[in-house]
């Protein structure tokens, strides 16, 4: 079994594309691509909300916790990281020309809380993950699962990214 996973690993071409769940803090009144945009309250690790990243190599989850009345409300997003760049490059002969790039060194594996500079209205701590596939699911996933996982999405994207 391994032998044949090896040799489909290593048959397949370099892709960088990673799966991770996508959902919202709260409802936006439109579609993205056509479809469906859902919220975290809502979210259930079923493949509805599994999405590809091929203009990504991080998986984010994003954690929102405020007091309301004395009541903690923790409200989460989950998706991928913003990883493109788009901007203007000048070549000699053509003159200026739109470039786009995966920054692939954007961020940095972890937690951290987002600084609110002493305003203490919400606490904001931001998760960024590469590590497998769904990485932002919250769960650990361990093992020859973690490696099953990660080898069918780089298929997936392969194929259909």
């Amino acid at each position: 079994m391994m032998i044949i996973y090896l040799i489909v690993i290593f048959s397949l071409k370099s892709v960088n594309c990673i799966q991770c769940y996508q959902c919202y803090l709260a409802e936006k009144p439109y579609y993205i691509n056509e479809k469906v945009v859902r919220i975290c309250t809502q979210f259930d690790y079923s493949d509805d909300y599994l999405v590809d990243c091929p203009k990504s190599t991080f998986c984010y989850k994003k954690t929102v916790r405020d007091v309301f009345y004395g009541t903690e409300y923790v409200r989460e997003e989950r998706g991928c990281a913003l990883q493109l760049y788009t901007g203007q490059r000048y070549d000699e002969i053509l003159g200026w020309k739109q470039e786009s790039r995966v920054v692939e060194n954007a961020y940095q594996r972890g937690c951290k809380k987002v600084e609110d500079y002493g305003q203490k209205i919400v606490d904001v701590e931001e998760c960024y993950c590469d590590s497998y596939n769904l990485c932002n699911s919250g769960m650990r996933i361990e093992g020859q699962l973690a490696m099953f996982v990660t080898s069918f999405g780089f298929i997936k994207c392969f194929y259909y990214g």
